[in-house]
């Protein structure tokens, strides 16, 4: 693979033509509590912005929307945090505007402990109830992918389909970025840093959903640890990522070797790709991803996936026409 010039990147096609779907949804935390969580609905397209639902966040559950967020069927999912107080599920039916946050209290007595990290639909559900999904355990991080079913009267199951293994020396990024799947939600990967090594190394494991197979590859030299990647297809061997060491990011094109090492092939320092700890997004046809920027006022970058180079950007103000430093999360591609 290349690196696509910059020039280049800007003359694709338009966002709504490159991807498979012009809308995002994202939603909007209340500044102060008491207040309500926002969900909205963008169409890039038109510059149309559509409220879906809101719904009030007392001192009690004072969510963010900050982690795994997906669109499946008529729902919208979103991973909610409330820093070491509680966490759990946020459910919004699109087209009737009905919302809750399902606690981990009521999840099933074997994940009720566990806390939501990055979710995905599920290729295998077309009603748009059943979600992959990345759960670790908060008192001392382990990480599991899970089959997450949220049937019609919001009662959740869960199903282990495999722990994403941690070698002696591994630990988490620190990230959300560190989790991304397939397109179609097959596949599902992780990046470890090695404990003591100043983030220049880690490795790569991948959780294939149907089998619980787990693949793993270790992350060499002095290049950094696998910050986010971007998987196009199932068993890629080539896969575009973003590599961080040290607080300096730079793209990467790895190849995943059949002996488990990775080469990681000719990097470029590009410190605009460091957008915080959000998860990123890649569209249905895996061609283009997205990414929120943690730091106010925030924006969206829209990036090719092979070359990752900026495709265009949207700030607060193109989306709500003002700047107001809102706090927004869960932003994720509509169906």
């Amino acid at each position: 693979m290349k690196f696509a010039s910059a020039a280049t990147a800007l003359a694709l096609t338009s966002l709504a033509h490159v991807a498979s779907g012009t809308d995002i949804y994202l939603t909007e935390m209340p500044a102060v509590i008491p207040g309500n969580y926002t969900n909205y609905k963008y169409d890039t397209e038109s510059g149309s912005l559509t409220t879906l639902a809101s719904q009030l966040e007392s001192s009690y559950t004072a969510y963010d929307m900050v982690a795994g967020s997906a669109t499946c069927g008529n729902r919208y999912y979103a991973a909610a945090v409330q820093a070491f107080i509680s966490w759990g599920l946020m459910v919004t039916d699109v087209e009737t505007g009905k919302t809750q946050v399902i606690d981990h209290t009521d999840f099933p007595s074997e994940t009720n402990d566990k806390l939501v990290q990055t979710i995905w639909c599920d290729g295998t559900d077309s009603t748009g109830n059943s979600l992959i999904a990345v759960l670790s355990d908060t008192e001392n991080p382990t990480y599991s992918v899970y089959r997450l079913v949220v049937d019609k009267d919001m009662s959740v199951s869960t199903s282990l389909i495999a722990d994403i293994p941690q070698g002696p020396h591994e630990s988490n990024t620190g990230w959300s970025t560190e989790f991304q799947a397939t397109p179609d939600g097959s596949q599902v990967y992780a990046s470890w840093a090695v404990k003591g090594s100043s983030n220049s190394n880690g490795s790569i494991k991948r959780v294939d959903v149907e089998s619980g197979e787990v693949s793993e590859w270790s992350v060499t030299g002095d290049n950094g640890y696998v910050y986010a990647m971007f998987p196009k297809e199932n068993d890629a061997k080539q896969i575009s990522a973003v590599l961080n060491y040290n607080g300096v990011s730079s793209r990467a094109f790895l190849t995943l070797n059949d002996d488990g090492s990775v080469d990681l092939g000719d990097s470029e320092e590009d410190q605009s790709l460091f957008l915080g700890g959000m998860p990123w997004q890649i569209d249905a046809e895996g061609q283009v991803g997205m990414a929120l920027d943690n730091k106010q006022p925030q924006h969206i970058d829209f990036f090719d996936v092979d070359s990752l180079e900026v495709l265009s950007s949207l700030e607060e103000k193109d989306i709500f026409g003002d700047v107001q430093n809102r706090k927004l999360g869960g932003l994720t591609w509509g169906k």
